[in-house]
């Protein structure tokens, strides 16, 4: 079929009606036809692999009658989803970063959800997930090293980063991510700084029972 195809595209239509499997355009009009008026507001086009045929009938589409444009599959992803669709798949995104219980995963869905929140953008969900990819870089840094070896850090850097994302994330909400924060970053401060920031913050926290 991809000969007569070809040819009737290209306008070659006496050729096309002497081959083999002509009379079956007439059908396949048909059905494209019905496929392109129910159609209400976007029509994609897809095809699985190079044909003769396929690069005939794009031609005729985006040169010749200009009515349709040529996009990879990244670029249609863009155009297909609204922007009420992508802060939809970035909260969801989101809330797989707030139930996860890996660092590592954590990150890796708030990439994807600030992603999709800078593809609808949303600046105020692009700072949200952006304040607690914050947070969670912290903890990455310090969770894991040892309470039992000598690493209080006492600078007024640390106290006010530490300060800081904490006050962020209790305005965003985050409440569970700051007490995260806390239970990791308190231990490593000195007696100075655990003691301020546990009577200014922590009192804001929910406990974890």
């Amino acid at each position: 079929m991809q000969k007569p195809w070809k040819f009737y595209l290209l306008g070659r239509r006496d050729e096309a009606s002497k081959l083999e499997g002509f009379a079956e355009i007439e059908t396949q009009l048909k059905q494209l036809y019905t496929a392109i008026t129910r159609c209400i507001e976007r029509l994609f086009f897809v095809e699985t692999g190079d044909s003769e045929a396929g690069a005939a009938f794009v031609r005729w589409l985006t040169e010749k009658e200009k009515i349709a444009t040529k996009q990879t599959i990244a670029t249609t992803e863009q155009v297909v989803k609204t922007p009420d669709e992508w802060n939809a798949l970035g909260m969801d995104y989101a809330m797989n970063a707030d139930n996860s219980e890996e660092l590592e995963r954590t990150a890796f869905w708030l990439d994807k959800a600030a992603n999709c929140f800078g593809e609808a953008k949303a600046k105020n969900l692009e700072r949200y997930v952006a304040v607690h990819k914050a947070s969670v870089e912290l903890r990455r840094e310090y969770e894991y090293k040892s309470y039992s070896e000598e690493r209080k850090i006492d600078n007024d850097e640390l106290e006010k980063t530490t300060k800081e994302t904490l006050e962020s994330l209790i305005d965003a909400g985050l409440l569970r991510e700051a007490r995260q924060l806390c239970d990791v970053m308190l231990p490593f401060l000195q007696e100075r700084l655990r003691r301020r920031l546990g009577e200014q913050l922590v009192p804001l926290l929910p406990s974890e029972d």
